[in-house]
This record gives structure tokens, sequence and C-alpha cells, in this order.
């Protein structure tokens, strides 16, 4: 299995099997999400498996130009998000296409002629970074809220919402009514669980990600 950056690499060599190995790797990892796209976003007109594949060759086409301009490009995160935010804001125009043509059966094909350009490329992608930021937080979040009231209580205290450290250690101890070397143990002792909580959100959230890769994998052997 390669990672994003070989699957990248692959599709722009001189190698064709390995340029047919690559496509197939990535039809395989995003047909489910983008059947999702089709399923969730707008009327079928032919079926949803004719739709699809119309769909990956429109969002491949559009990355294969983008690395074209731009060799060695990798997204942010994952080209699997990249690919999926790209699908749906192509799906949209497709479907706005559509509602202004209604009885014109070119009207897919069409839409598909214009491609997003590279200031859309590169919004889709920030986007894509903006929602990492966000599921960063939430993971911090929860990893806070599964600390006891007391370690909830010494960090807000210690640290303020950048992060930054904010109150003397001695004031603080005499504002909890607890020894000035014990308040700083506890300090790290609460830290450490935090790690730990932290380590455990991304766990589960792993989980979730591999389990959806087993629902996909399902899936496609339904459709076979």
């Amino acid at each position: 299995m390669m990672t994003d950056k070989e699957l990248l690499t692959a599709l722009t060599s001189d190698n064709q099997a390995l340029k047919d190995r690559a496509g197939r790797q990535l039809l395989e990892q995003n047909l489910h999400n983008f059947k999702k796209i089709i399923r969730n976003k707008g009327s079928v007109r032919t079926s949803i498996e004719e739709e699809t594949m119309e769909l990956f060759g429109e969002v491949f086409e559009i990355m294969m130009g983008f690395l074209a301009r731009h060799p060695g490009w990798l997204p942010q995160h994952k080209l699997s998000t990249w690919l999926y935010t790209v699908a749906s804001h192509q799906r949209i125009k497709m479907l706005e296409k559509r509602s202004k043509n209604p009885d014109n059966p070119s009207a897919k094909e069409t839409t598909f002629q214009t491609l997003p350009g590279e200031e859309s490329l590169i919004s889709l992608e920030k986007e894509e970074e903006i929602n990492t930021q966000e599921q960063n937080l939430r993971q911090k979040q929860k990893a806070f809220e599964m600390l006891s009231d007391k370690c909830k209580q010494i960090l807000l205290l210690v640290f303020n919402e950048k992060g930054e450290k904010q109150i003397n250690w001695k004031e603080m101890a005499a504002q909890l009514d607890e020894n000035y070397g014990a308040l700083r143990k506890r300090k790290h002792d609460c830290l450490q669980k935090l790690k730990k909580n932290l380590a455990v959100s991304e766990m589960e959230e792993s989980q979730t990600h591999n389990n959806n890769n087993d629902e996909r994998r399902r899936e496609k052997r339904v459709d076979c």
C-alpha cells in the first residue's frame, strides 16, 4: 500500500505499470467517499456507479493538472480529505449547471469541462487545514474534560487561552491554599494525565477511522 507521497510520485512517473497501480489504489481508497457524495448531493440521472466514476475521473483530472503546475505538491494533510473536498465542490457545480440546463443532456458533460482555478484549489486546501485544526481542538477539549476538577482548575490557572503561562506559582499556591512544592508536582502530574488522555482520544479516533475503512471494503465486496 503506497503512502500519499508515493501515490503522487507514482502518478507522475514514466512507469505506466506503476501509474496504473497508483490509480487503482486511489480509486479503491476513495470510491466509498465519492459514492457518498453522489448519494447525498442531488438526484442521480443515470446510476450511482456511473456518476461516481465520472466524478472520480473529473477530480483525478483536476489533481493531475495541479500536480503538473506544482511538481512535488503534497496536501498538508490527507490526500483523501483533499480529494473529498474537491469532489464535493465539483458535484455542487455540476448540480448548479444541471438546474440551469434541465433539458440539456450534455449539461453534465459541459460542467466537467470547467475546472476550478488554482486559487479555488488553494482555498479548498486551506479549508482542509481548518477542518484538521478543528478536529485537533476537539481532541484536546475531550482530553481536558477527562481530567479531574482539581486538575482542570490548576491548568486553567496556569495557562491562558493561548497556552501561555499566566500566573506566579506562589500566588497560585496561596489562591488554592496548597504547598508551593506540592502544587508544582500536582501540575506536572496533571499535564501527564492530559497527555495520556490525548493519546487515548487520538487512538479512539484512529479506531473509528479503521472501522470506516473496514466498512468501505465490505461495501466494495458487496458492490462487486
